[in-house]
């Protein structure tokens, strides 16, 4: 995939979304699974934001839980803790979230 949102169709493009949404639902786990797909999803993101924003707060909420269970100390994996720390960014430079939630995400880190 080189053009990405490009070589999807839109339903492809909610899929996606849908499916990173499901993973992160009850997702609590260390490691390189986690790491690979927060990586995965922070590419897409970048890619996709502004034409999907809104299905990114639905997102947000799945990953919400997960990232306030690994921030509080639960993740040793330094490259878990780097792709949190740029999918909060990622949020927040995008405009993506409300103000209180960039503020509840100001606490977790």
């Amino acid at each position: 995939v080189h053009n990405c949102p490009f070589d999807f169709s839109i339903d492809a493009v909610f899929g996606l979304l849908d499916s990173f949404k499901e993973l992160f639902r009850n997702m609590r786990e260390d490691g390189r699974t986690p790491a690979a797909i927060i990586s995965a999803m922070n590419s897409f993101l970048l890619k996709t934001s502004l034409n999907v924003s809104s299905r990114t707060s639905a997102l947000h909420e799945s990953v919400e839980p997960f990232l306030a269970w690994a921030l509080k100390g639960n993740v040793r994996d330094r490259r878990l803790k780097e792709e949190l720390i740029k999918y909060l960014y990622i949020q927040v430079n995008l405009d993506l979230v409300s103000d209180d939630k960039v503020n509840d995400m100001l606490d977790l880190l």
